[in-house]
């Protein structure tokens, strides 16, 4: 993915995360679009995620957190992906699904 366009996807999913416009996300925001995408999570979970991508410790993820934790997560998958032709053509909507259905479901799976 060019770097662009992933810099685009960074902030797109930071301002759907950030509800409160406060340029941090809360584990109540986490909370909420966790459980808006249907992800099975639970409380301690959605504490444990935060707590992974919050390098700061403060209680909530920056949008330099979230960048730096989405950043390695797409160079895994470009890895894992890059043989398979039809993953470079990825439409918009299924890379906006991938980047937030990874970032939280692989986290999960992590946690176990």
């Amino acid at each position: 993915m060019d770097p662009g366009d992933f810099e685009v996807e960074c902030r797109s999913l930071f301002s759907v995360l950030d509800k409160t416009e406060s340029d941090s996300i809360s584990l109540d925001e986490l909370a909420d679009f966790i459980k808006e995408q249907r992800i099975p999570l639970s409380a301690s979970q959605v504490k444990e995620l935060l707590d992974k991508v919050d390098k700061n410790h403060d209680g909530s993820i920056s949008y330099p957190e979230l960048r730096e934790f989405l950043f390695h997560r797409e160079q895994a998958l470009q890895q894992t992906f890059s043989t398979w032709h039809p993953m470079r053509q990825v439409g918009e909507i299924l890379r906006r699904l991938l980047y937030m259905l990874t970032w939280a479901y692989m986290c999960a799976l992590q946690m176990n």
